[in-house]
């Protein structure tokens, strides 16, 4: 077993004064070492470990702030330490760090084990018996999230991911052996708040690498940091969620065909923006009746950004371990392989499409055969050549049959087993405008997940060694809770 190599400061921001540089005693994060792996006392390995100690710290003026080197000959008594300095404390404060923390790594945290790391805010220093220089490997991780509440800003979150980004991408331009691995950045929030960022890896990795370490860091922010310090924008929205009235038959009357095509467009449109107009491309992952908010005038608005992630503007697509989502709106490639993409979206619009369609939520929909959602339904009609027995009584007085048939077709495209079968948001657009393109036939979509009258929330955790999802906990809503804004 090896430790992960590295990031350090995965990444640092705040809405307060960051990079405060003090002859302060260095301010202590967190540790790290693994179980079941302990030295002998007063054995070999233990002096090899004295020596490591005391070479990092003595070595801990060098300029650069990183030293990595080996003591012992032979396993499994040979040992590898290195230490990093965050990139903008000076060479004394990097010495003091690096001094205290070789001492209380051994004194107080990890005393007998083999492998360990050890956080500070100014440094992080590491060793194991097994070699871990210019390998990229962030399974372990250390989350620091602010705890105070924040004011509500508008814009947060848009200036955050901009600034990341910019800082990834500086912090990795250089690709020399070497190169110091370590970008800030700093913007006016407010005319009193300024945004801190910072980004560093240990310059012994590829620029390749440590790129893709720290942006799959900054896209996991908000999976990690949803507590009072998220950032929230609130907007007072008199009619709710949509779940609202597909949840309320006299409310649901309200929405005539005119009301929910006005509705279908905006959510649409809402969509694109987050995916390609945007500063930033954004994947959503948990789009639902219950995140599609409704303004005075039925326009919508979509909410709830506590599971989305942020992808650089040459990304399609990305891998996780942990599935969090809402269950009947996850496509299968996401649900059982954890692949998540600009479609996985696309999937979630063709559920609400259906929905808006149905008047019935796929979580409340049941018929007759207790196997059947409201996909395999809707499917079922489209190849008997009875597509408008699915739509909602309400408004069959109200509907243009060309409009809801494109709808149909459009929502049964969108759900497409494959994902590059899917139909992207630009493209949906266009087909919205029925004089505009002609529509190709979908195929059957997959009918995973089935559970009749149930729709619970899944989280996933992938085994990567058999490739095969483990359902770990079930519960009754979604991993994120709905807000006005």
């Amino acid at each position: 077993m090896s430790f992960p190599s590295k990031v350090t400061f995965v990444v640092h921001f705040s809405i307060s004064i960051l990079f405060i540089i003090s002859e302060a005693a260095p301010n202590f994060r967190s540790y790290y070492c693994p179980n079941g792996y302990n030295f002998t006392p007063n054995s070999t390995y233990q002096s090899n470990l004295n020596h490591l100690l005391s070479s990092l710290s003595s070595n801990a003026s060098r300029e650069g702030g990183f030293y990595n080197t080996t003591v012992g000959q032979n396993s499994p008594n040979q040992i590898y330490g290195l230490f990093l300095c965050r990139g903008d404390v000076t060479a004394d404060v990097c010495k003091d760090c690096v001094a205290t923390a070789a001492k209380a790594v051994v004194q107080q945290y990890c005393r007998t084990r083999i492998k360990a790391i050890i956080w500070y805010d100014e440094c992080m220093l590491r060793y194991s018996n097994e070699s871990f220089f210019s390998i990229m490997n962030d399974r372990v991780r250390y989350y620091a999230c602010n705890d105070q509440n924040i004011t509500v800003l508008d814009g947060f979150a848009l200036l955050l991911g901009s600034m990341m980004n910019d800082s990834v991408t500086r912090a990795t331009a250089a690709d020399q052996p070497g190169a110091t691995k370590f970008a800030t950045k700093e913007n006016n929030l407010s005319s009193s708040i300024t945004l801190y960022c910072l980004v560093q890896c240990t310059p012994d990795i590829s620029s390749s690498s440590c790129n893709t370490c720290l942006r799959g860091r900054v896209a996991n922010l908000p999976d990690h940091c949803s507590g009072n310090e998220k950032i929230l924008v609130y907007e007072y929205v008199p009619n709710k969620s949509l779940d609202n009235f597909l949840n309320d038959l006299e409310k649901q009357r309200t929405l005539d065909w005119s009301r929910r095509y006005k509705i279908i467009g905006g959510i649409a449109r809402g969509i694109l923006y987050l995916h390609e107009d945007s500063r930033l491309r954004i994947i959503h992952r948990d789009l639902k009746a219950s995140n599609i908010l409704l303004d005075k005038d039925m326009n919508p608005k979509i909410s709830d950004f506590g599971m989305a992630r942020i992808f650089s503007n040459d990304q399609t697509q990305e891998n996780t371990f942990k599935i969090a989502g809402t269950y009947g709106y996850m496509p299968p490639e996401y649900a059982m392989q954890g692949h998540f993409s600009l479609k996985s979206d696309v999937y979630s619009f063709g559920i609400l499409l259906l929905e808006i369609l149905s008047g019935k939520q796929n979580s409340s929909f049941c018929t007759s055969d207790p196997s059947e959602n409201l996909l395999s339904h809707a499917w079922k009609h489209w190849k008997g050549g009875t597509s408008l027995e699915l739509l909602d009584p309400t408004i069959r007085d109200s509907y243009s049959r060309i409009e809801v048939n494109n709808c149909i077709r459009i929502a049964l495209l969108c759900v497409q087993e494959n994902p590059v079968q899917r139909p992207t948001m630009d493209s949906i657009i266009l087909m919205l405008n029925i004089n505009s393109v002609t529509l190709s036939s979908p195929q059957r979509p997959a009918f995973f997940l089935q559970s009749g009258t149930e729709q619970n929330m899944l989280e996933l955790e992938l085994d990567q060694s058999k490739g095969k999802s483990i359902l770990f906990s079930v519960d009754e809503a979604s991993i994120t809770e709905v807000y006005p804004r």
